[in-house]
């Protein structure tokens, strides 16, 4: 019988270990997850709270991997998703003390005030030819020499630090939008390619969660292979010889055929220095940004100013320590005290880097001093939620490229040895999941 181990139980380990766990029988192979905390769940945490329910991670995914709902049907999951309301749709960009609407419509788009007529042209040109790319490109390049400086200062740079917390000239665009890189370097128009690829089957519309908060499909494969984690495993060492992985933690000792890391790059690059240390080097040079979480409930009659919609983002030409604010009543209404408005608000990444450094005190008084002069807030919250994470969102920047380079070379030369994790092939919840499904159907015993 083979063994595998797979170290760290977030989203991607756990998703791991069901898709390793349907796949071979235990008279096949040992499947176990080492997790160091008392539960699982890494950056996914859902903490009930005065009838509401706050995120400490990713508060929903989108509804466009087919992938995740898989999964949630086969943890039985189904009827536990909830699809965000329909003003969800509504996305606001909060600059010079102004909350502008992003257009959902041609006549909204005509009439949005951040972009000029230059630039409105410009975008609706890219639709029908190829665009100026490379693969070294910054996100922020590209949509300057592409659109223009606005569509990059008010548009791209907010949702990539809404997404990465990250600066959007630092961002490598083929990194960060594998996807969107895609169409570019197929040498197709964005309305060619749409139009030779239209009768791929749609996919679902829109942002998902469960009742339960994010947590739930943790919850529900601790359950399931309850016999297969074991809980407060801190490692001290990995080890390879004689083409086997030996994994000592502070009180047991285990041994392996294959190892999954699915720990963050920092913590992954200080368990191979040992045996790889080329490896661990490209993994501890990895960059995350930090970020804050601060969760907040009113009083609805307290919140006075408040649009219509997902939330906002602020762009960086702001210096705004705040990032943005989610209206997380608005997105999952059914989830929350119905008298009650709940924000969530995201302060820190790389331009503000010294969050980390502040005390939550400190952290939570800036969120309220947000809201407060965003929507006219005059008493205090019912209930606050904080959670501060040195080291959130991996940064796929130019010289992310590089080291991922070198990760890939040196796991070709490392058997047995494989990652799933936020820093390899996508930050999002639906990559991880996708990234554990492809890691565990090609690990072969």
């Amino acid at each position: 019988m083979k063994k595998i181990l797979i170290i760290g139980g977030g989203i991607s380990g756990a998703a791991t270990l069901h898709y390793l766990s349907q796949k071979y029988t235990p008279q096949e192979a040992s499947v176990i997850l080492l997790e160091k905390e008392n539960t699982i769940g890494g950056t996914v945490g859902s903490i009930p709270k005065d009838n509401n329910i706050f995120e400490a991670g990713p508060n929903g995914f989108l509804g466009n991997s087919s992938q995740t709902f898989e999964l949630v049907k086969e943890l039985g999951l189904d009827n536990e998703l909830l699809c965000a309301n329909e003003d969800a749709k509504y996305r606001h960009i909060y600059t010079d003390r102004k909350h502008h609407m992003l257009p959902t419509s041609l006549s909204s788009f005509l009439g949005f005030e951040l972009l000029p007529v230059r630039e409105k042209i410009r975008l609706i040109s890219c639709i029908f030819k190829r665009l100026e790319f490379d693969e070294r490109m910054t996100v922020g390049e590209f949509a300057e020499k592409n659109i223009g400086e606005h569509f990059k200062k008010f548009l791209m740079d907010p949702m990539v630090s809404g997404i990465y917390g990250g600066g959007v000239d630092e961002l490598n665009l083929c990194a960060a939008f594998p996807r969107f890189a895609q169409i570019l370097k197929s040498g197709k128009s964005l309305f060619q390619y749409r139009f030779t690829n239209r009768k791929k089957p749609k996919a679902n519309k829109g942002l998902y969660t469960f009742k339960g908060g994010m947590q739930a499909p943790l919850n529900q494969i601790a359950a399931k292979y309850k016999d297969q984690i074991n809980y407060n495993q801190t490692i001290e060492q990995v080890t390879y010889k004689d083409q086997k992985y030996r994994v000592k933690t502070h009180d047991q000792e285990y041994e392996a055929d294959q190892v999954v890391l699915s720990v963050p790059a920092y913590v992954a690059a200080k368990m191979l220095d040992s045996f790889n240390p080329k490896l661990a080097g490209a993994l501890g040079a990895i960059d995350y940004a930090p970020i804050a979480v601060v969760g907040l409930a009113f009083k609805q009659e307290d919140v006075i100013d408040l649009p219509v919609g997902f939330g906002l983002l602020i762009p960086s030409v702001e210096d705004n320590q705040v990032l943005g604010v989610l209206f997380e009543s608005q997105i999952y209404p059914n989830r929350y005290n119905p008298h009650e408005v709940v924000f969530r608000v995201m302060i820190g990444g790389t331009h503000h880097r010294a969050i980390v450094e502040h005390s939550e005190k400190e952290i939570v008084a800036r969120a309220l001093k947000e809201l407060a002069m965003q929507f006219s807030i005059k008493n205090l919250p019912q209930t606050t939620f904080f959670k501060l994470w040195n080291k959130a969102i991996p940064q796929y920047t130019n010289n992310y490229l590089d080291r991922i380079k070198t990760i890939n070379e040196e796991l070709k030369m490392q058997p047995g040895l494989h990652i799933v994790a936020n820093y390899y092939k996508g930050v999002s919840f639906n990559d991880c999941i996708k990234n554990a499904f492809q890691t565990a159907a090609n690990i072969e015993i």
